[in-house]
């Protein structure tokens, strides 16, 4: 391997030998639609149900982008006793 391909892996939280992404040791600030179905353990349309009932996010070109505290609240928000 060359060095150009080795810290470009690096930088992607790669290594050489397995190239699989390291796994996070704590939920990120911000998630991708993707990521938070991931995350509440629903589907990406579920999410999106949701931001159209007001759960806010952030559109940066194609990409929404969901705050992981107002993801969290918006769920609170909705907790059925």
């Amino acid at each position: 391997m060359n060095n150009l391909r080795t810290a470009a892996l690096a930088l992607e939280g790669r290594t050489v030998r397995n190239a699989e992404p390291t796994p996070r040791r704590f939920p990120p600030k911000w998630m991708t639609v993707k990521d938070a179905a991931e995350y509440l353990g629903v589907s990406t349309d579920f999410v999106r149900d949701m931001m159209v009932d007001g759960l806010s996010y952030y559109k940066v070109r194609h990409t929404c982008f969901v705050s992981l505290k107002d993801l969290d609240d918006y769920i609170g928000k909705h907790k059925i006793f």
